[in-house]
Order: structure tokens, then sequence, then C-alpha cells
């Protein structure tokens, strides 16, 4: 069964960082609460905020700047408004919080067509100064938005150094977006697979699995089962610096668990060719891993060989065509 409860069974042990988040969440002016209705609404985003990143273990980059900003402007403000969640700022905020020093980079002009509050240019200064410093450091972060923003096309350039750099964020405005980023991170982090035990690398990757398989399904579980066979671990792709054929690997096996008749790969049966399981053979299937490698003509499409064990899916092993 792939479920939410699941998912999130199998990642409590995992720390995600990578994170920041729009200043307009957590600083909050007065003139946004003098409009109740606009206040309850950013009061509202700030507590499920607070919730998702409790949730899922989320660690959020800010610096000495924000933070100075925060408390000396904007703390009391929201508990003036709502006293009882100061509770929630102890004990899930702030805690996840990882200072970041930022000191060596200025504001960089980093941020295009970038639209906020005229009363928040301060903190927005310091927010850039520290995107300036993912641009540099990070190639993969999640961003969480205000109700307050409109755009989610964001990408902090990088327009007054030399070498130009720029970072395109995973914007999370609700919590179905987090999923996506989880995706992304545990891609980055848990790949190529070094020499763990098979249970830990079972773990790592099903982990992967399961998420790509909840976002493709719209967020529904699904009831299905599905396993690895000892020589599936021998892949190369599972221990290469590259990532390119293995997000593509991921994406068949992801297509082949919700729907094994997808023709989003092409599928060959293999004459003869069997796997025992409790003494019964059980015919081969191979998946095209990419439809688009070849060779002067010739196949070296890689391929995943799949069998199907009652109500179970069983992916043996990747081979290469040459």
């Amino acid at each position: 069964m792939i479920n939410l409860e699941n998912i999130k069974e199998s990642l409590k042990n995992t720390e995600f960082t990578n994170l920041i988040f729009d200043p307009a969440i957590l600083f909050i002016s007065d003139n946004v609460l003098t409009e109740l209705e606009q206040a309850e609404s950013v009061i509202i985003n700030l507590i499920e905020f607070m919730n998702i990143i409790d949730e899922y273990n989320l660690f959020l980059y800010w610096n000495n700047e924000l933070q100075q900003e925060f408390y000396q402007n904007y703390y009391n403000n929201i508990l003036n408004y709502r006293p009882q969640i100061h509770t929630s700022f102890l004990q899930k905020l702030f805690p996840k919080l990882i200072s970041i020093n930022t000191e060596e980079y200025n504001e960089c002009n980093i941020i295009t067509d970038f639209r906020f509050c005229a009363d928040l240019s301060d903190c927005y200064l310091c927010f850039q100064k520290l995107a300036h410093f993912l641009i540099h450091n990070k190639s993969l972060i999640g961003y969480f938005l205000s109700v307050l923003q409109n755009r989610e096309d964001y990408i902090f350039r990088c327009r007054n150094c030399k070498d130009s750099k720029e970072l395109k964020p995973l914007i999370i405005k609700e919590e179905n977006d987090v999923f996506n980023f989880l995706f992304n991170f545990l891609l980055k982090k848990d790949f190529p697979l070094k020499d763990d035990e098979i249970d830990v690398k079972d773990q790592k990757i099903r982990s992967i699995i399961d998420l790509e398989i909840f976002i493709k399904n719209n967020f529904n579980e699904i009831e299905r089962e599905y396993d690895f066979s000892e020589n599936f671990w021998n892949s190369e792709f599972l221990y290469e610096e590259d990532d390119s054929l293995r997000i593509k690997l991921f994406e068949v096996i992801c297509s082949i668990i919700l729907n094994p008749e997808s023709k989003s790969f092409r599928k060959h049966k293999i004459k003869n060719q069997y796997i025992k399981i409790n003494g019964r053979k059980n015919p081969i299937q191979q998946y095209d891993i990419s439809q688009e490698d070849r060779l002067g003509g010739a196949d070296i499409t890689p391929r995943l060989l799949v069998t199907f064990f009652k109500n179970k899916i069983i992916f043996i092993k990747i081979i290469n065509r040459h």
C-alpha cells in the first residue's frame, strides 16, 4: 500500500534541508494585521507553514540579519495578535531554523521581478543576501511562498557576479507541493548509492518511488506491491554520479507500478526466458529505460527486466544492450 501515512513513516528519520521561506510568511507587519480578513489569512498561512515543517522534519535556512530584523520589529506583532502562537514558535519553528553566515554576500540585485510589500523592504534586503549565498552554494532549493505572493516562476539570478549564476527554486505553496521537493532532495541526497546493506538501499529507493507514485496518482493511495531481486542491486546506474538515466529508471518503475500495461515506454517479451519464484516459472518482460540511446544505428537502450507474481511486481535487474 502506497499512501501518505506510509510515506511519512518511511521519511520520519530523514532531515530535509535546502529550504527557505518567503519573509512575508513570518514578517507580518502592523499594516497587514489591521485588516481582519488579510490578517487571518496570513496567520493561517503561518500556522500551516509551521505544521508542515514539523510534520515532515524540514529545516530552513535564514541568516543573522533576518533573525535580528524579526526579533526587533515583527515578533511582538504576531504575539500581540495571536498570543497562543508562541508555543508553536518554540516547538515547531525555531528549532528548525539554520542560520547561515552571509556576511560575504551582498544583495547583488539577484531577484528578477520579485514582488513584495513596501513595508517589508528591509526584510527582503536581508533575504537577498541569503539568496545570493544559495546561488553560489546550492543546486536545489525549496521555497515556501506567502499567500501574499501571486507569482510562481521565481528565478534567483546573480547579475553582478562574474559567473552570472542563477537558481530556480521549487515553489511550495501548500502541503502537496512539499512532495516534489522531497522527491528531488532524496534523489540528490541518497544517490549515487554507497556500499550500504541491501535493506538500507531498498528503503532509500522505496521512499523515492513511493513519493513519485503518490504525486503521479494525484496524492491518492494505491494498492500495489513491488519488490527487487538481488540482481537489481548490481545495476551501475544506481552508483554513478550522472543521474539522468537514474531519473528515467525511476520514471519507468513508477509507470509500471501505476499501470503495468502503460505504453509510455516500449515493452518487449523475452522468449524462453523465465525466473523461478516459489518453484514456479514466471515469464520475464523488458521495458526500455530510454528510447533515445542509439550508437551508429545499433540499439544500446538500457532495459529493465520485470516479472509479475500473483499481485506483486518484481524488478529483476537492469541490462545494457550492446
